[in-house]
C-alpha cells in the first residue's frame, strides 16, 4: 500500500466553507487478498470512523490472508462538515490483516 496525493493534483492544502458537507474518498488497489482498515481522522475531534473490507465482501479473512480475488481495488467514502472555521490536519490510516500499513495526512482549511 503507498498513499499518493495524486487525486488531489498535488496540491498541499484545500479549502472549503464552514457547514459545507465534504465528500473524502479513498481507493487502493491491494496486491494481496487483504482484510483493510480505513481510518479516517478529520483533524476536529469528531471525525475518527472506521471501516472495514472483506476480499469476499463479507467476512474476515483468516491469518494470513489466503488465496482469492487479488489485486482487488478496494474503496471507502466518508463525508463529513466542519462547523467552524480553522485548518485541520486530515489523516488516512489504512491497514491490513497481514500487518501493511499506510497513511495519508493533508491541510484542510476551513472558511
Amino acid at each position: 500500500m503507498v498513499p499518493s496525493d495524486e487525486g488531489l493534483g498535488g496540491l498541499a492544502a484545500i479549502a472549503f466553507l464552514a457547514g459545507t458537507n465534504i465528500t473524502f474518498t479513498a481507493a487502493l488497489i491491494d496486491s494481496e487478498s487483504d482484510h483493510l482498515t480505513f481510518i479516517w481522522d478529520g483533524g476536529d475531534g469528531t471525525v475518527a470512523t472506521a471501516t472495514t473490507n472483506h476480499t469476499n465482501g463479507a467476512s474476515p479473512d483468516t491469518y494470513p490472508s489466503p488465496g482469492g480475488t487479488f489485486p482487488f481495488t478496494a474503496t471507502d467514502t466518508k463525508i463529513h462538515a466542519y462547523p467552524m472555521a480553522g485548518g485541520h490536519m486530515v489523516t488516512l490510516r489504512i491497514g491490513d490483516d497481514d500487518g501493511g500499513t499506510a497513511s495519508y495526512t493533508f491541510t484542510l482549511g476551513i472558511w
